[in-house]
């Protein structure tokens, strides 16, 4: 996977999808810088529905330990890996590949009030992966 796609995703207007289940699949993923801490920021695909090529985010708060990521039992991205693959031994061997080529369900939440809890004006309003539901299927191009 490149880069591209995640750069790609924070350059454009946000998008809008209804809130809702999707299948999605992983088209990028990249370390970013937030806050002074490095996170995992994680670009999906819908592939189905009338929303089929959209772009969505997933913004999760891991550790590295090199390229090996590391989170903590109650953390968003330790959950919604168990939720895909089982349950892990340890917290610190998540393998991202295994999210690779596969179609997966997803939960999609609309973005209407920003961090303040004030409502954000219809035309600011976007939609970004809430959680990660299940595996469905290999993807298949």
């Amino acid at each position: 996977m490149t880069k591209d796609i995640i750069d790609e995703l924070s350059q454009e207007r946000p998008a809008f999808v209804p809130k809702g289940e999707y299948r999605v699949r992983l088209r990028d993923w990249k370390k970013f810088w937030h806050f002074s801490r490095l996170d995992l920021v994680m670009a999906f695909e819908i592939v189905e529905s009338d929303y089929c090529g959209v772009l969505l985010p997933k913004f999760y708060q891991v550790k590295w330990d090199g390229e090996q990521i590391v989170a903590g039992w109650k953390s968003d991205f330790c959950r919604d890996y168990q939720q895909c693959f089982g349950a892990v031994e340890r917290t610190d061997q998540f393998e991202i590949r295994k999210f690779e080529d596969l179609v997966l369900l997803a939960e999609v939440r609309e973005v209407t009030h920003d961090q303040e809890k004030r409502p954000l004006a219809e035309v600011n309003q976007y939609s970004r992966i809430g959680q990660l539901l299940k595996v469905i299927r290999p993807f298949e191009q």
